[in-house]
């Protein structure tokens, strides 16, 4: 089987891709062709990422606390001073917290907004000019954010209240850009990916074994998802195969919503 490169040349940035989801989607965007920007706080899980990431151009690591507006302003001004553009824009980090409203501090639903909501409100403006800038290649129209949701942004999860407010920030925080960017005319795509339940040590993290037994037995095709499987949504949102897609929620759940 040939391998797909059709983005190739194109300049990606991935954050939380030192493991589980933006990990296989930087994975499957590098063997797609592209240049891609590995962005995680763990440096030490980054730069085994990095270096498992064949196929396009040397992959790029940097170190990023996602939820800070200075250190987004620094990888613009690398990414511009590199490349003068930006293709691809992959908002994945996240962080789940696993407990009762009553034991859930302030702290702790402040932390969970900011790194699963502010990060991607932070890349999102931040990298904007430099999506607006024209594609590279000439059959690629647009550029294209595509921002982690989860089916938590549309059904409630008991235990997971502060998760389920920020993913569903993320939900409409993208339709919103999406709308503003058409209305602007500029030639960026924005949606959104909402994995089920995903089989990654983020999940396992968040749910002790009872919880997450029960969990797989709901649904309908048995078995957790693949970050490859997720990495594969992100892919398509990313290629001109959906060129006429923005706004749009594609979910990745294994049936959890059709039930």
């Amino acid at each position: 089987m040939n391998e797909d490169r059709s983005l190739a040349g194109a300049i990606a940035l991935v954050t939380g891709a030192a493991s589980g989801i933006g990990l296989a989607t930087a994975q499957a965007l590098a063997r797609s062709g592209a240049i891609v920007w590995l962005v995680d706080r763990d440096e030490e899980r980054l730069a085994a990422a990095v270096a498992s990431c064949e196929g396009g151009a040397q992959p790029v690591a940097w170190h990023l606390d996602v939820t800070s507006e200075t250190g987004w302003s620094a990888l613009f001004a690398a990414i511009d001073e590199r490349h003068g553009r930006l293709d691809i824009l992959v908002n994945n980090a996240g962080l789940a917290h696993f407990q009762p409203l009553a034991q859930t501090s302030l702290a702790d639903w402040r932390t969970s907004l900011a790194v699963n909501g502010d990060s991607v409100f932070l890349g999102t403006r931040t990298m904007l000019p430099l999506l607006a800038r024209h594609p590279a290649r000439a059959e690629r129209s647009t550029s294209a954010i595509i921002n982690v949701s989860s089916v938590r942004a549309m059904i409630g999860g008991a235990n997971f209240a502060s998760y389920c407010a920020a993913k569903g920030a993320v939900r409409m925080f993208t339709k919103a850009v999406a709308l503003e960017c058409a209305a602007l005319g500029e030639r960026i795509r924005v949606n959104s990916v909402h994995p089920g339940f995903i089989d990654t040590p983020l999940a396992r993290a968040a749910l002790d074994p009872e919880a997450l037994a029960r969990r797989v037995s709901a649904i309908p095709l048995q078995r957790g998802g693949t970050a490859e499987e997720v990495a594969a949504a992100i892919l398509f949102l990313a290629s001109e195969a959906s060129s006429y897609m923005t706004g749009a929620e594609l979910v990745v759940d294994g049936g959890t919503l059709a039930g």
